[in-house]
């Protein structure tokens, strides 16, 4: 009995590491990626000709002018609420991590379960700087309907243009290249701290975060189809 405790023990391995960087560095790293990515695509993506491109047929002058206004002066609002955004979506992925560790007999504690989301948004920072660089320099946007359909390295991307109806575009672009990524750098903290095999970790992954990121894509499905 004593040696099965002992094997259940998490085994943190000894020296340097990517981990043992403090996560308020993280946070303050990729909020700042992000926040400029949000003000670059703000003001040299989504221009005011592109507003007037895409609703100006549709609207009169005065009002389409009107919401050119209101997005200039609330805009930056998003700003604020990127380190927000970051901090719940790290709780909501350390809390099914979590989950998943007490359900399978390991001993982990919310501050590493956060630690290990944090160092896995990695995946996510790297997708927000290609989706940069190409749309600097390799994908114009003139509507924001174009905006609405870029999604580089996802499911989606690999269609042709109207080849999915609209209400499965979110599931499709949610299925990317960096969101396996994702999955396998929660598998390799999990690995890390638990000293537990990646694929035992990769399982435990998929069936607490996975399960969870199904729920919402259904919930959002749910939510677009009943709007439209």
């Amino acid at each position: 009995m004593n040696h099965l405790t002992i094997e259940e023990r998490p085994t943190v391995p000894s020296g340097s590491s990517l981990y043992t960087i403090h996560g308020g560095w993280l946070i303050v790293a990729w909020s700042f990626i992000y926040m400029f990515s949000a003000w670059w695509i703000r003001t040299s993506v989504l221009t005011d000709e592109v507003y007037l491109n895409s609703v100006g047929a549709h609207a009169d002058q005065a009002r389409v002018y009107s919401l050119i206004e209101l997005q200039h002066r609330f805009g930056p609002l998003i700003y604020s609420m990127v380190p927000v955004g970051l901090l719940l979506r790290a709780a909501a992925v350390a809390f099914c991590l979590l989950a998943g560790a007490l359900l399978g007999g390991h001993k982990l504690s919310f501050g590493t379960a956060f630690k290990i989301s944090l160092f896995a948004e990695s995946a996510f920072v790297a997708y927000a700087l290609l989706k940069l660089l190409l749309l600097a320099f390799s994908h114009p946007i003139s509507r924001l309907q174009d905006m609405q359909e870029f999604a580089p390295l996802s499911l989606y991307s690999f269609l042709p243009p109207g080849g999915a109806p609209r209400w499965l575009m979110y599931p499709l672009q949610t299925l990317n290249l960096f969101e396996i990524a994702y999955w396998f750098l929660l598998a390799a903290g999990l690995r890390y701290f638990l000293g537990q095999p990646l694929g035992k970790m990769l399982a435990l992954v998929i069936s607490t975060y996975g399960i969870a990121l199904l729920g919402w894509i259904t919930s959002v499905e749910f939510l677009t189809i009943n709007a439209s």
